[in-house]
């Protein structure tokens, strides 16, 4: 399929087609890889669901904080499936106690495969449950885009995650019937 291009290291390595160490060359400068950038946006999600959490019932109501947490929690969740689909289980902080905590930040540990899926899954769950349905705003996430991407996930991790099959066919029927 590809000729391998005659050199040594630098750009000559991706034409050999082994692409084990292909996150090395980004687009950024020296270490900082592209996608480790994505886990400070996971970190960041993180610290928006406190805020939200957090917030005044006066100032913003009950049906409207669950919403934009929603969407929140829809986005964590779909960077985390992307990094995880790349890298495997990647440590994350999940808890927006301890976002800004230079302990918990210096300690993240690899977590197990059941682990980082029930992160997505509680994630999209949340936000299948509680997003609006439709909206004419446009660049809006709704209630069966969470239901789509819960249904993939479900699929993708059917293999390892039991009765996870059965839940993504019961997704398919509730996205079928609108």
């Amino acid at each position: 399929y590809c000729a391998p291009k005659p050199g040594t290291g630098g750009l000559s390595r991706l034409s050999q087609g082994n692409f084990s160490e292909f996150v090395l060359y980004g687009i950024s400068a020296g270490d900082n890889t592209p996608n480790f950038k994505k886990l400070r946006d996971i970190t960041r999600f993180t610290e928006i669901v406190g805020v939200l959490e957090n917030a005044d019932p006066k100032v913003l109501p009950e049906a409207k904080k669950n919403s934009l947490l929603g969407e929140v929690r829809l986005c964590r969740a779909l960077l985390l499936y992307y990094v995880f689909h790349i890298y495997g289980p990647v440590p994350a902080i999940m808890d927006p106690v301890l976002v800004g905590d230079a302990e918990a930040e210096r300690n993240l540990v690899r977590p197990t495969l059941t682990e980082i899926t029930e992160w997505i899954t509680a994630d999209m769950e949340f936000a299948a449950a509680n997003m609006v349905e439709s909206t004419s705003e446009k660049g809006r996430y709704t209630a069966d885009y969470a239901r789509f991407c819960l249904m993939k996930h479900y699929l993708n991790e059917g293999s390892h995650m039991e009765g996870y099959y059965d839940k993504a066919i019961a997704m398919y029927d509730i996205l079928k019937t609108k």
